[in-house]
């Protein structure tokens, strides 16, 4: 009976440990780390998580940056692509990464728009929409290149 017992806490344990310790993603690849979130931030603001962002990288060589960009339930064409391409293009050319370990990634629609900057050594992490593409309304579009963000950015 005490064996028994004991086998049962160990395994409460073990469970409770593995849920609080993080969500699925994490779970499923132990390397994968959500480094920030943000939603519609200013440039400075932006340009701020990216410098830090970039740090991690520098200082990591052997992690990838993943960043994800989602578009809001009302927006413009293209604008989460943008805002993507605009940070890839920040981090390779104004940060010096390597543009192999910048990845971005389409991830649907939330709310509003927001982005998730992730660091990875093996794995990508999965984009989590939260609006059904057909409950979106796009109205106007954003050039996917020369969207900028404050002299800093350059064009494409």
């Amino acid at each position: 009976m005490l064996k028994k017992t004991i086998t049962f806490c160990v395994a409460a344990v073990l469970f409770l440990a593995s849920v609080a310790h993080g969500g699925p993603q994490e779970s499923a690849n132990s390397s994968l780390r959500k480094f920030d979130e943000f939603g519609n931030i200013n440039c400075e603001d932006e340009l701020a998580r990216l410098d830090s962002f970039a740090i991690e990288l520098q200082n990591r060589s052997n992690l990838r940056g993943y960043i994800i960009i989602y578009g809001g339930r009302r927006g413009r064409r293209n604008e989460a692509k943008a805002r993507a391409a605009r940070m890839k293009y920040y981090l390779v050319h104004s940060r010096g990464l390597d543009k192999t370990r910048i990845i971005t990634l389409d991830g649907g629609y939330r709310e509003s728009l927001m982005g998730e900057l992730w660091l990875s050594q093996s794995g990508a992490p999965a984009p989590t929409p939260t609006v059904r593409a057909m409950d979106v309304t796009l109205k106007g579009s954003v050039r996917v290149y020369g969207y900028n963000c404050g002299d800093a950015m350059g064009r494409l």
